[in-house]
């Protein structure tokens, strides 16, 4: 039910963000569908439908011009950008063992990151952290430190992780 409940919600959502105004549609039709893209992969609109809301890390739409000046002709009624948590981790675990030596030994011998709390440019994340997270890339990540379990209690009061992991970024400038 709750799938079901999601789907439904979500296509009247695109059906508003998605609706062409009679000048920019060539056909005058309010029914055109935008172009899904699922972690990176072209989709239909109907296999949303295969997702749990709790399993997405982010959606982001793209319309107008930017939507065609990222995905050419197919992003032409507007782009559907899609991750999940699953593909977010994965990107995310593998752009940090990749950057940091430490975090990778640290990330193995924990069997995972259950244990860490993350802050991004001094700032604790919280909430849908792979969601506050998924920007992150190789161009944009600056650097990696590890600190303690007592340098993260009195440096940012989280007393439930054992380790902190500092992420340095520089953020991506917005195309105008």
């Amino acid at each position: 039910m709750k799938r079901f409940s999601l789907i439904l919600l979500f296509l009247g959502f695109l059906n508003h963000v998605f609706a062409q105004n009679s000048s920019e549609s060539k056909t005058g039709s309010q029914n055109l569908k935008p172009l899904v893209i699922v972690d990176g992969v072209k989709k239909n609109i109907e296999d949303l439908e295969m997702y749990q809301a709790d399993s997405i890390a982010t959606i982001t739409v793209y319309k107008d011009s930017t939507a065609r000046k990222l995905y050419g002709n197919e992003g032409e009624n507007g782009v559907l950008d899609i991750k999940t948590k699953a593909f977010v981790r994965s990107f995310l675990v593998n752009l940090f063992k990749k950057s940091s030596s430490a975090y990778d030994s640290l990330y193995t011998k924990n069997s995972g990151d259950h244990q860490f709390a993350y802050i991004l440019n001094g700032i604790p994340v919280t909430g849908n952290y792979l969601g506050n997270l998924s920007e992150l890339d190789e161009d944009s990540l600056d650097k990696i430190e590890i600190i303690s379990k007592e340098d993260l209690a009195s440096n940012y009061s989280i007393a439930d992780k054992e380790f902190g992991i500092l992420l340095f970024w520089t953020e991506p400038q917005k195309s105008k």
